[in-house]
């Protein structure tokens, strides 16, 4: 290497340390430090939140109290397309009108129990189902277990959006209703974006109650063969039917214990803040918890709800009373003897046929009749001897068992049927059983 080169080599970073230092006397003094603008503070009353074109409306929900009472089924076994948190808005409102929450979950690989006899157990125990985008198709047993349940008084919500895949048509449609495969938009009154639609038209239910306008951020068409309860207006077009259709994003059923909702965006913050968004997701959650549903005798004892009142003929059945209190604390239902019955609670009623007379309105409610013998539905002349009538009334949310035998020992042994779930053998119906002993 020449004797020029090394020198131009030496030079270089001595020339940009000159540089460097010349600009730092030019543009700083020595000693001086930054010292940034004051920072002006607000008052906290004074920061505002952007809001939405058409901006947050102010509700407060307001749950039933004392009414509610009963358990929201909801499905995870169809490989359900949903995000973490996306269901929480209404899920947290059921639970706040007194309702507790189960899921279905996906059969274990190993488990022997078909996806039907799972729904089927669950569904014993539930006042109300919820279904939100099944991926996986319903069979043909759990569609007929859902009827079931419909014609018992149960209810059931439905939930899809269109751009997220889904079979939810195999389960909607048997109810009653259509999930379309098109989108909505409006070209001409939206909210921030086309497919934003707002909604005005609404009919009568308790679902639409108090709304003047919703939001759906992604929505289709569902038809019917109950009726519609949301509609869309003259400029709201549908990609497979075109403007003006006047289509229903939201309808019932077949049987009105069914409603479909073509849209989950609504019910997810921060959208649940817009419009009547917020009272629509409230209103559903009224929806699911009022139920009043018919529970089965052979749903003992998934029909009581909190606690129970056990109450004794006569003083002879303390024995069989103080045993059946036990039973249904290992059931985890709460028991307690009184003397006297207390018409707003559940109540198990144990005595002798002797006793009739003191439940007499509910034995024929049932079509019982005791006297010299038994009177059944269907049957007639049934002797007292060595018998025992197990029946369930049921009226709003009240659930009144009544085990009656000729003798004390013949109660004890209706008592272990019950407890044991061993029922099915005796029933006259959905209602009323009657067994022997020996």
């Amino acid at each position: 290497m020449t004797l020029l080169k090394v020198l131009f080599y030496l030079l270089v970073p001595v020339a940009a340390a000159v540089v460097v230092f010349v600009a730092w006397l030019f543009y700083f003094k020595p000693g001086s430090a930054y010292s940034p603008p004051e920072t002006e503070i607000f008052p906290f009353k004074q920061l505002t939140v952007n809001t939405p074109v058409n901006g947050q409306v102010e509700f407060t929900d307001s749950p039933r109290v004392g009414v509610a009472r009963g358990t929201l089924l909801v499905d995870h076994a169809h490989r359900n397309i949903l995000l973490p948190g996306e269901l929480t808005q209404l899920i947290s409102r059921v639970a706040d009108r007194g309702f507790a929450v189960e899921y279905l979950d996906p059969p274990d690989r190993n488990s022997t129990t078909r996806s039907s006899a799972a729904l089927n157990a669950k569904l014993a125990e539930a006042s109300s189902l919820l279904i939100v985008s099944p991926y996986q198709s319903f069979n043909r047993e759990e569609v007929f277990a859902v009827q079931k349940f419909l014609e018992r008084g149960g209810r059931v919500l439905v939930v899809a959006e269109p751009s997220r895949p889904n079979d939810v048509n195999s389960i909607a449609g048997p109810l009653g209703l259509e999930f379309q495969p098109d989108y909505l938009f409006n070209s001409v009154d939206y909210d921030l974006n086309f497919q934003n639609i707002i909604v005005r038209q609404f009919q009568p239910h308790e679902i639409t109650s108090g709304l003047d306008e919703i939001i759906l951020h992604s929505t289709g068409t569902v038809t019917s063969a109950g009726s519609g309860l949301a509609f869309t207006d003259e400029n709201t077009e549908s990609s497979l039917y075109g403007k003006g259709t006047g289509a229903s994003p939201i309808a019932t059923g077949e049987n009105r214990n069914v409603v479909g909702v073509y849209d989950l965006t609504f019910m997810v913050p921060p959208n649940n803040l817009v419009a009547d968004n917020n009272r629509l997701v409230s209103n559903l959650a009224d929806f699911l918890t009022g139920s009043q549903r018919e529970f089965e005798l052979a749903n003992f004892p998934d029909f009581f709800e909190g606690s129970v009142d056990i109450v004794l003929g006569d003083s002879s059945l303390i024995s069989q009373g103080t045993s059946l209190r036990h039973s249904l604390g290992k059931l985890q239902v709460n028991a307690q003897l009184r003397e006297e019955e207390d018409l707003a609670a559940d109540t198990v009623f144990l005595g002798l046929f002797d006793h009739a007379e003191q439940v007499a309105v509910y034995l024929e409610a049932n079509g019982i009749r005791v006297d010299g013998e038994i009177s059944l539905p269907g049957a007639s002349g049934v002797s007292r001897e060595k018998t025992a009538v197990v029946a369930l009334f049921q009226t709003g949310d009240r659930q009144v068992l009544l085990i009656l035998g000729d003798t004390a020992k013949t109660v004890s042994s209706a008592i272990s049927k019950v407890t044991a779930g061993t029922l099915q053998q005796g029933l006259v119906n959905d209602s009323v059983g009657v067994y022997k002993t020996q």
